[in-house]
């Protein structure tokens, strides 16, 4: 999977660096309200939002948003 994400990234990061910034893509809880990302953004976690056709960055994600993003990640929409 990391190697068909490293072409659909056109070669540009090796797999580590896509393994090590997934693993930094985290979210605080905000009071079972939403989330609040807590994860510096950076190019290349720009273009795994371009290539996945959602984003994580916002400074807010409601959890109705988040569930869109989930199952949209497992392929389920």
């Amino acid at each position: 999977i990391y190697r068909l994400l490293e072409q659909k990234l056109g070669n540009n990061y090796t797999c580590t660096n896509i393994l090590e910034t997934l693993k930094s893509m985290n979210f605080d809880n905000i009071e079972d309200q939403g989330f609040k990302p807590v994860y510096e953004r950076t190019k290349l976690t720009d273009d795994l939002h371009e290539i996945s056709g959602f984003r994580t960055d916002y400074r807010f994600i409601t959890k109705s948003k988040m569930r869109e993003i989930q199952k949209k990640s497992k392929g389920r929409e």
